[in-house]
């Protein structure tokens, strides 16, 4: 019995150390394999920028992209995107298309693999070229593709694509529902009306979305709805839509003032903040109370909001601070 475990020990010893061997000959060949192609790597590159500068030779930039195995060719082409301006993206476009990238993309589209499927949609978007999978892979079953998608519509089809992301805000993914946002956020104005009606319509977490995606948005169409959103039940939802709110006009003045009184703190502390913002001198009155408020962010809140009204306000934050029983760090007053 001695014998066999010794024996059996000795074994799986020799397999491991045939293992690691294999391991380290892969690792060391394929460091070469990338110095081999350093060269042509540097020649490829001078080659494309000098045809971005407008005194290159198209035919021999192809020739010299081509060459390259399609991993340092992919590698080239996203280096070159993420250094140049925008009105230089349709060249490279017109490179990689040449040069087989685009096809090879638009058949990872399609890989069971979802690695390959999400450097397919990574590629595209990086050069803006759309492909009729997009709306398939808004749907994809994994999270990180989704939220590709959703980046690649931004890119290659606003604001025509905002109704289809709107239509996904229900996603059980926050990393998807975040990408969501900020792509609806580069729909621009025009996509506010979708967000508009997703902020009217839609559920808390749809809602939430449109939140996220209206706070670059200024748009009478946002602001309306986010004044019905500010009686939503959740504490959550009212504080977002309070941050929306900076309009002088009266509908908003009049939803604020209301919610300086709401129960919750943080509600009251961005309803303070949005009437500071606004400059809305008129609520000086509203505002003097909540620097005496028993929470420490609403003190603050309030304050910051009565010194942007000007001398009154600011008059008022010294009045507190000399004859208030509480300081706006909630240390009492001796």
């Amino acid at each position: 019995m001695p014998t066999t475990v010794l024996g059996g020990l000795l074994a799986a010893e020799v397999v491991f150390l045939a293992v690691l061997t294999l391991t380290a000959v892969a690792v060391l060949g394929g460091r070469r394999w990338e110095t081999r192609y350093d060269g042509a790597v540097r020649d490829a590159q001078d080659r494309v920028l000098r045809l971005l500068a407008g005194d290159g030779d198209r035919p021999a930039a192809l020739d010299a992209v081509a060459a390259l195995p399609v991993r340092h060719r992919r590698r080239l082409v996203l280096g070159l995107v993420a250094a140049v301006g925008p009105a230089d993206r349709p060249l490279l476009a017109d490179l990689a298309a040449a040069t087989g990238l685009v096809d090879g993309a638009r058949r990872q589209l399609r890989s069971r693999w979802w690695r390959r499927r999400l450097a397919g949609v990574q590629l595209l978007t990086a050069i803006g070229v759309d492909d009729g999978r997009r709306a398939v892979l808004l749907d994809d079953p994994v999270p990180a593709v989704r939220a590709a998608a959703a980046w690649w519509s931004s890119t290659v089809a606003a604001p025509v694509c905002a109704p289809e992301l709107a239509a996904r805000a229900e996603d059980p993914s926050g990393r998807v529902r975040h990408a969501l946002a900020e792509s609806l956020a580069r729909c621009g104005p025009d996509g506010a009306g979708v967000v508009a009606d997703l902020m009217f319509t839609g559920s808390d977490r749809a809602r939430r979305v449109a939140v996220l995606a209206a706070a670059g948005l200024h748009d009478p169409r946002v602001e309306a709805a986010a004044r019905t959103l500010a009686t939503a039940p959740d504490p959550g939802l009212r504080t977002a839509a309070c941050r929306l709110l900076s309009s002088a006009d009266p509908a908003t003045v009049a939803v604020l003032d209301g919610l300086v009184v709401d129960p919750d703190p943080g509600v009251r502390a961005a309803a303070a903040a949005a009437l500071g913002a606004g400059r809305m001198g008129v609520l000086v009155d509203r505002l003097a109370p909540l620097v005496a408020d028993d929470d420490d962010v609403v003190r603050v809140a309030a304050a910051e909001a009565l010194v942007q009204l000007g001398p009154v306000g600011e008059m008022v934050v010294r009045v507190n601070a000399s004859t208030g029983t509480r300081s706006l760090t909630g240390d009492p007053v001796p």
